[in-house]
Parts: C-alpha cells; sequence; structure tokens
C-alpha cells in the first residue's frame, strides 16, 4: 500500500504510534507525512520518527515559517531523549509535496485536520482511497469494554479533525471518491499513563516498536 498520511501529531500519543506501527508492519509503503499546521516541535518530533524507523520521505507543513510550540508531552520527552531541537523545518508545503508523490494508487490517512488533503483535491481528481479519524459512533451502535461517561446518551459529537479546517474538511467530504470515517469514541478509549509509558523507557527502534504495537 502506497500511503500518505496527514497529521496534526498532537499532545496525544495516538498519532505517533500509529505512525510507528504502519511502519513497522513492512507492509505500508509511506511516501510523506504532513503536519497540520505545522509548528516546529510538530515537524521535529516527526522528523524523530521517521529517523528512527529508516523513513527517507518528505514532511510537509500546512503553513511554513511558524515558531510557536504547540506539542508537548510524550513528543517533547522523545525529543529530548534523543537530543533532539525542539525546532525542525518542513520540506515544503505538504500539498505541494502531495502533488509530487501522490498518483492513482495512493492511499490517505488522515488522523488530523485535512489541511494539505484538501488543498490537493482542490486541484486534483482525488485519491485512491481514503481513511479519515473523524465523525462519531453512538454507543447504541458500538460499545467498547471501556467506555467515557461524555460520550454517554450522545447521538453526535463534534470531530476536530474536520472542525479545525472547515473549508479543506469539506473539500475532503465533497470529493466522490472511495472513504471510511473511524468515529473518535472508539479510538479514545485507550488509556495511557505513566505506567504504561515506562514500558518505552528503553531505546526504540522498529523492531521493538511492531512487538508492542502486536
Amino acid at each position: 500500500m502506497k500511503l500518505i498520511i496527514e497529521t496534526d501529531i498532537g499532545h496525544d500519543p495516538d498519532d505517533l504510534f500509529a505512525i510507528c506501527y504502519l511502519a513497522a508492519t513492512g507492509k505500508v509503503d509511506i511516501q510523506a507525512i504532513c503536519v497540520s499546521p505545522g509548528d516546529p516541535d510538530q515537524i521535529a518530533i516527526v522528523r524523530l520518527v521517521c529517523e528512527r524507523l529508516g523513513l527517507n520521505i518528505p514532511i510537509g507543513a500546512a503553513t511554513l515559517g511558524r515558531e510557536k510550540l504547540s506539542s508537548g508531552s510524550i513528543h517533547h520527552s522523545l525529543l529530548e531523549r534523543y537530543g533532539k531541537s525542539l525546532y525542525a523545518e518542513a520540506d515544503g508545503l505538504g500539498h505541494e509535496i502531495l502533488s509530487k508523490v501522490c498518483n492513482e494508487y495512493t492511499e490517505a490517512f488522515i488522523i488530523g485536520p485535512a489541511t494539505s488533503v484538501g488543498r490537493y483535491l482542490e486541484t486534483h481528481w482525488g485519491i485512491c482511497r481514503a481513511t479519515m479519524q473523524g465523525g462519531f459512533v453512538p454507543y447504541g451502535v458500538y460499545r467498547p469494554v471501556e467506555s467515557l461517561a461524555k460520550f454517554e446518551g450522545k447521538g453526535s459529537m463534534p470531530t476536530f479533525n474536520l472542525n479545525a479546517d472547515r473549508v479543506n474538511g469539506q473539500r475532503f467530504l465533497d470529493k466522490r471518491m472511495p472513504r471510511q470515517m473511524v468515529g473518535k469514541n472508539v479510538c479514545h478509549t485507550i488509556q495511557f499513563d505513566k505506567a504504561r509509558f515506562a514500558q518505552f523507557s528503553e531505546p526504540i527502534n522498529a523492531a521493538s516498536f511492531s512487538k508492542r504495537c502486536v
């Protein structure tokens, strides 16, 4: 599978782990990673991941030249652990990088605002297939083993990934192309705390990530 990823990388570890898992399986050919909005520490953690997993790919940003730090949490801890700066630059604008790497067989995995993908779709026919973490699956349809009180009795919930950039989110939704949406309450019930973080205290490489994520 040829795949492009758009992520906001965030404060939480979910996007980070998802990228590591995909790369470590050996079954996904990641072509590029686009970061929204493209703050320097967001770019820095994505560069660290690519370095540790041996991914020689371009990293795009929705906006170039940003100075504000936005990531924090586990991402800053990892950058400090490996002696990396919190500041790094992207290789270019995300939608321009997508124009270079995407073809009729490229699929998209969107786990953040669809800024770069939306801008790409403004001038291109579409994407072979897309999976986006967004939308909502009520507990009446599917109830995970661990549920969260804030989702009880809810029939709908706003999703950050589509609301953070509504213009490009709408472009993504308007395109007639195969896509699937993953409900936020399905993937937001993973519990992550200091005890689980301690399991990742040894040096990390592709093999160890693959073993831990399975």
